[in-house]
């Protein structure tokens, strides 16, 4: 949760910052599937590695913030496009919101019953992350 509210706040200050939004969102769908591919052999490779336990749980914590910090931004940045792109973004706002909440929980409840169970923790990731890097490739199609 820390990751997605840091990542929220800190759009504001991206957005003014990148002039071309589709851009900046089709790479953070890229970041988030490309570390959602590497976060398991990272992972692995930590657990295996010497660090001290605290050290340990510092360096899990910042891997999962990085990621975390990107899907925080991504809601954020969609409004934005849609803002520039539509004059009536207002209306499509609450939708948008609640389209996004449905979707995470529904993602959330599909991959810990269903996928998990099925496919395994392994192949949930990489399911989850190449449906991050197939949502980059349709904004790459749409730029």
């Amino acid at each position: 949760m820390a990751g997605l509210g840091f990542g929220s706040l800190i759009s504001d200050f991206v957005i003014r910052f990148f002039k071309k939004l589709k851009i900046l969102y089709f790479y953070l769908e890229l970041l988030i599937g490309f570390f959602g591919i590497l976060s398991l052999s990272i992972f692995i490779y930590l657990i295996n590695s010497s660090f001290n336990l605290f050290y340990l749980y510092f360096i899990n914590f910042i891997l999962i913030l990085i990621p975390t910090i990107l899907m925080g931004m991504t809601l954020p940045i969609v409004i934005e496009i849609l803002r520039k792109n539509n004059n009536s973004y207002v209306d499509n706002l609450s939708k948008l919101y609640t389209l996004n909440t449905y979707g995470s929980a529904i993602a959330a409840l599909i991959s810990s019953f269903i996928l998990i169970s099925f496919l395994g923790l392994d192949l949930t990731l990489y399911f989850s992350a190449t449906i991050n890097l197939i949502l980059a490739i349709l904004i790459l199609l749409k730029l």
